[in-house]
């Protein structure tokens, strides 16, 4: 099993960089309804494609410490240390998850 902790400093650099992240966050944005504002990234690493989708306002959700040091910085502090499972918001808080 991957150590998410141990691969955060280059996991951006072996998964595409840029130009994926922009091309995933694109994908994502298309999905969601025009009226979404707030936007829960489960599972969102080190915040890279969350940060690329626009209009939103992006909480990221990790369970790997090392993913959300990045995530916290290009997420503007807006992160979390949670599990999947459990997510700490309550049903309606959010536009999208």
């Amino acid at each position: 099993m991957l150590d998410y902790d141990a691969e955060a400093a280059r996991y951006d650099a072996t998964r595409g960089g840029l130009p994926r992240a922009r091309e995933a966050a694109g994908a994502v944005g298309r999905l969601l309804p025009a009226s979404t504002r707030t936007l829960v990234d489960v599972a969102c690493g080190t915040g890279f494609v969350t940060s690329e989708i626009g209009g939103v306002r992006a909480v990221g959700i990790d369970l790997a410490a090392g993913m959300l040091r990045i995530a916290a910085a290009r997420l503007g502090g807006r992160v979390v240390r949670a599990d999947a499972r459990a997510l700490p918001f309550a049903d309606g808080s959010v536009d999208a998850r």
